[in-house]
């Protein structure tokens, strides 16, 4: 039977909504900021008219919906809807009589993002639960069957207003894309059935159908970004604090050497051998440095390419002639995308064949392969502030 069906149908969407809710219990995310956004979705399924019927499915018709909104910030928004339906009504006179009318419906709600208020406001969650309430216009035509079965039925048509309520619920498929559920229940004045009873008529309706949202809806924090900002002024600190102490402490111990060396002659000899020893061999280590320092280099990519630009190629004939001049050198290269365009999913393969187009060319110019490290990070690390120079292969020579 169809009203079984619809039954089973509440029973499922209120499942969903414990279910999808339960899961979310998690906190807000402070790294973003909401922005408003327009949407519009299409929506189909059943509507039910109370009354008497031999058999409650027989008051049950199909139901569209097309419409849009708009939400106004994290947790209140409004919605129109024009739909499509059919009351079903049946009379004994003296058997069972069956008979319908044409129904558009005209809907205004106002729309409460029930995740975001008892959860906190996030960009991505799965599931958003929305109540609504507001106005419904039904204009009832083709009501001409009833007129053969109810007296003083109305015809041919008729504007009936009600009041209505409801839950929606968004299933979140893409960013702008999301699956809806939603069930709603109107009360109107008596006849909407063509039935005088003394009593309000009242329609449930229960459907379910696709929502398309425009713009992105969200937008990086100015907080988080500050906190980022400061992270990283921490963090150069930081090391240049721990600079500062190591050639304190190369300092005292070169002090310390020297005193040895005046207090005790017998080991001015040692010591100064030590100390050329020691001398030839921070040489040696600050020409390594010094070589890796200035052989390292940032090849730049154009946005969503990966084949070297002609500018870029002199850094790659400077790293191609010092790594054939010196043999012993191997380079790394690292891979980076601009988060600010595409996302981490498009972005990593992307900075992995900015790393073959440059390995490739070192290798057609006679690097050993096992000379070259390669690795890519893709937009979830972003070596640079400024987001074009995160395009980039950085060359790191060691």
């Amino acid at each position: 039977m169809k009203i079984n069906k619809l039954i089973i149908c509440a029973a499922a969407f209120l499942m969903t909504f414990g279910s999808a809710f339960a899961q979310q219990v998690s906190k807000s995310d402070d790294r973003y900021e909401f922005q408003p956004r327009w949407y519009v979705q299409f929506q189909d399924g059943l509507t039910y008219t109370f009354g008497e019927a031999p058999d409650p499915g027989k008051l049950m018709s199909n139901i569209f919906q097309l419409g849009g909104g708009y939400d106004f910030n994290p947790y209140f928004g409004l919605r129109a809807n024009f739909g499509y339906a059919q009351n079903r009504g049946y009379i004994d006179a003296p058997h069972f009589r069956g008979y319908g009318a044409n129904i558009a419906q005209l809907q205004a709600d106002a729309t409460l993002n029930l995740t975001n208020l008892l959860l906190g406001y996030r960009h991505n969650w799965a599931v958003n639960v929305y109540p609504f309430v507001g106005f419904v216009g039904n204009l009832g035509t083709d009501n001409n069957s009833a007129s053969f079965f109810v007296p003083d039925a109305w015809e041919p048509t008729k504007f009936f207003p009600a009041g209505h309520a409801g839950v929606h619920f968004d299933f979140k498929i893409t960013n702008h894309v999301s699956a809806t559920l939603e069930g709603n229940y109107f009360i109107t004045k008596d006849e909407f059935n063509s039935k005088f009873e003394g009593r309000p008529d009242k329609q449930i309706n229960v459907l379910a159908g696709l929502k398309y949202k425009m713009g992105k809806g969200f937008t990086v924090s100015q907080a988080y970004l500050a906190a980022q900002a400061a992270a990283r002024e921490a963090a150069i600190a930081a090391e240049k604090a721990a600079a500062e102490k190591a050639a304190a402490e190369a300092e005292a111990a070169r002090l310390a050497a020297e005193k040895a060396a005046a207090e005790k002659a017998a080991a001015e000899a040692e010591a100064a051998r030590i100390a050329a020893e020691k001398a030839a061999a921070e040489a040696a280590a600050a020409k390594y440095k010094q070589d890796c320092v200035e052989h390292s280099c940032n090849i730049f990519f154009a946005l969503d390419r990966s084949v070297v630009r002609q500018q870029e190629m002199g850094k790659v004939d400077d790293l191609v002639k010092f790594m054939n001049e010196y043999p012993d050198y191997k380079v790394g290269l690292c891979g980076y995308a601009d988060r600010g365009t595409g996302t981490p999913r498009y972005n990593l393969p992307l900075s992995e064949r900015r790393v073959k187009a440059v390995k490739k060319i070192l290798m057609e110019r006679g690097i050993a392969e096992e000379r070259i490290i390669t690795d890519f990070k893709g937009d979830t690390v972003q070596p640079f502030e400024i987001p074009e120079q995160n395009r980039v292969v950085m060359c790191l020579v060691h």
